[in-house]
């Protein structure tokens, strides 16, 4: 008896050798004729194939074949973040680019639901977290996220200010005492 031994690999990865176990083969006995192949190659998606015992010419013997299977399983794909400096707005909004480790030039999208600041204050290099990661596209199923979130860093800087004075009605000094209203816009 000849059964294909069980294999495992993760998606993107080269295919395992295939190997097999010999069973009630007489001591001394000639080696047995066969070969093994799967229909599985390196950009198989996730999920089992078999492993097939092709046996050649073996006269002397009755030979049984059991195959086998090719387990793929997912690649873990790692995502990091690159956020851009922003000029203070009041908000801890961020705006971030995604980047990651997937194989073959795949299909996938890699989502995002927020992208923040620590908070909305001045200063470098601020803690920015992109969450609400997620996976779409034909080949996105190949694939688990390693996180769900990543952060990265960025500056936030001051913001510059016009401010606009309206309401001054002007007049002439006389030396006495004016009062006016007046209102000042343009300041964050």
């Amino acid at each position: 008896t000849v059964t294909a031994d069980a294999k495992n690999k993760t998606y993107g990865d080269n295919n395992p050798s295939l190997t097999a176990t010999e069973t009630n083969v007489p001591t001394g006995a000639a080696a047995l004729n066969y070969t093994l192949s799967t229909t599985a190659g390196q950009f198989s998606n996730v999920g089992s194939y078999p492993i097939t015992v092709n046996l050649g010419s073996n006269p002397n013997y009755s030979v049984t074949a059991n195959n086998g299977s090719l387990t793929i399983n997912q690649r873990t794909l790692t995502v990091t973040a690159t956020a851009s400096n922003k000029v203070y707005d009041s908000t801890n909004t961020a705006t971030a680019t995604l980047s990651d480790n997937r194989v073959n030039s795949d299909d996938i999208t890699v989502n995002q639901t927020s992208a923040t600041f620590s908070d909305k204050n001045v200063a470098n290099g601020k803690t920015v977290t992109v969450g609400g990661l997620g996976l779409s596209g034909p080949k996105s199923g190949n694939y688990t996220l390693a996180a769900t979130s990543v952060t990265t860093t960025a500056n936030i800087t001051p913001a510059s200010i016009t401010p606009v004075v309206s309401g001054f009605t002007g007049g002439v000094y006389d030396q006495v005492t004016k009062t006016q209203t007046v209102t000042i816009t343009g300041v964050g």
